[in-house]
């Protein structure tokens, strides 16, 4: 089970910076070191997320991005040869990385939503309820309810009900990202992760995801890695940007856009960098 602890979370990103926090911290990430095969990716990250609202990681190629994501429902540790070597990650005020703390448990709470949408080789309602059956996570619900009622979340009720025992496989790329999504919704997650979920779709797809984003941040906080500055401003309540493995800002998407502190985020989001 996971561990719990005091509820006070410190944020000190690196540099003088004022505190963004408003609201209730769901996620405080505390000097966080992480390690590939010995080589640092992550040193002394410090970042937080508030409840119902969404948090956008930006910033360069390799600076970091998705591995950080990756520790917030440790599926970092799914990869050989990756540690974290140092700090903590307090979920709900909560250590995720203390001892005794179930990572199986973490991931049913925290769910991931990845940059490349996967279907099961299932059908299509089979997928929706996978991670139900894998975790045993019914609450009272019969199948079907689970599968119209996250269908229906996404916007893809209407498309697919007549086809639920069709191949997953068979969807357009944008359906089955929205699948992913009712797939994670059907585990009554905590809070949602997402590693570039629009990275693959048309604007029309981009769109439908970026709406759904919104519509479910009144229910539960979200973070997104996205690459795409245009849709952090669109999307996001606070932005967090990254920098060779380090945070050099946080602060809400307003202010990182319009008054950057730091040098380097002030340059890339200008454009003089990339």
């Amino acid at each position: 089970m996971i561990v719990p602890m005091e509820m006070t979370c410190s944020y000190a990103p690196e540099g003088d910076h004022e505190d963004p926090a408003d609201g209730p911290r769901i996620f405080d990430v505390r000097d966080l070191s992480v390690t590939f095969n010995g080589r640092s990716v992550l040193r002394g990250v410090n970042a937080m997320a508030l409840d119902r609202q969404v948090l956008a990681i930006v910033g360069p190629s390799g600076s970091g991005k998705s591995t950080l994501l990756r520790t917030m429902n440790r599926t970092l540790e799914l990869t050989l040869d990756a540690r974290v070597t140092s700090g903590d990650i307090h979920f709900k005020g909560e250590r995720l990385y203390g001892n005794g703390t179930d990572p199986r448990l973490v991931r049913k709470r925290i769910c991931m939503v990845h940059q490349k949408p996967v279907a099961f080789p299932m059908s299509i309602g089979e997928n929706v309820l996978f991670g139900v059956r894998f975790h045993k996570n019914w609450n009272g619900r019969t199948k079907d309810e689970i599968i119209r009622s996250c269908l229906d979340r996404v916007g893809l009720w209407n498309e697919v009900k007549d086809r639920l025992s069709d191949p997953a496989s068979r969807l357009s790329v944008g359906q089955l990202q929205r699948l992913c999504i009712a797939r994670a919704l059907a585990n009554d997650p905590e809070a949602i992760l997402m590693d570039e979920p629009c990275s693959a779709l048309d604007p029309v797809s981009t769109a439908r995801i970026e709406e759904l984003i919104l519509a479910m941040k009144p229910q539960l906080p979200i973070v997104i890695v996205t690459h795409n500055l245009a849709q952090a401003r669109r999307i996001s309540d606070q932005s967090l940007f990254l920098y060779d493995g380090q945070s050099l800002e946080q602060d809400t998407t307003e202010r990182i856009f319009t008054h950057p502190k730091n040098g380097r985020v002030r340059d890339f989001i200008t454009g003089k960098v990339g």
